[in-house]
């Protein structure tokens, strides 16, 4: 059944987005505002790939904006969600593409939860959430588009893989990115630091002649990185 439809603006643009039974729904259009009101410049034509949009708290506003956005979400109960906010929106199906797989540096076929738990996630709060189902892992790679300007992650610790499984994309296009870490997120953070995840983003990105700057919000640590001028370094692993 369909919730309360509620507005929000982002840079004098409206879009529309539905109440759901998760609070998160609602939440997650205020939570990170601070970041897309500084960080998340879209401009009208731009192409996005948003991977893990959720409810569409960045690919709405980017819509709104009249980009392009290619969202990458492999949680079946958020992708309903989110086509439903896309649908109470004129306009937006035209220029959205939704992905129902999960982006790695592997293709394989997997249980979700199992992934998660990986990453600091207790299986029992993945269950919880709707991850106890297999998704198709695919690598960013495997999906070309002739123009990229956007790339927005957000996968519950896997980041770093979804960036090794699209260095041929970032070598191509130069999109810019905007990357939670997941450092300062209870559970995740150890994972992150234990394996030295950060610092492999890091590198990686550098490698690929990236500039980042950190964003520190309410505990939890975000990048944005863009291209340097000249182009991409060559990239050593």
């Amino acid at each position: 059944m369909i919730g309360d439809i509620h507005e929000a603006k982002f840079r004098g643009k409206t879009f529309k987005f539905i109440e759901g039974s998760h609070e998160a729904s609602i939440l997650t259009f205020s939570d990170e505002q601070e970041l897309r009101n500084n960080l998340w410049m879209i401009k009208e034509g731009d192409v996005v790939y948003d991977v893990g949009p959720a409810f569409g708290s960045y690919t709405l506003p980017a819509l709104a904006l009249g980009a392009t956005v290619y969202a990458f979400e492999p949680v079946q109960w958020l992708c309903e969600a989110l086509v439903a906010n896309i649908e109470a929106n004129e306009g937006f199906e035209e220029r959205f593409e939704l992905y129902p797989v999960a982006l790695s540096d592997t293709e394989k076929k997997r249980l979700l939860a199992e992934e998660i738990m990986e990453h600091g996630t207790s299986l029992r709060d993945a269950r919880h959430e709707g991850y106890n189902h297999i998704v198709p892992f695919k690598r960013m790679d495997s999906y070309p588009v002739k123009k990229l300007d956007w790339i927005k992650i957000d996968t519950e610790g896997q980041e770093f893989r979804v960036l090794r499984g699209g260095i041929e994309t970032l070598k191509q296009h130069h999109p810019k990115l905007l990357i939670e870490t997941h450092l300062g997120v209870v559970g995740i953070d150890r994972f992150i630091r234990i394996n030295g995840i950060y610092e492999g983003i890091q590198k990686l990105l550098k490698g690929l002649g990236y500039q980042i700057t950190e964003h520190n919000y309410i505990g939890r640590l975000y990048i944005f990185a863009e291209a340097e001028e000249g182009g991409t370094k060559c990239h050593k692993e």
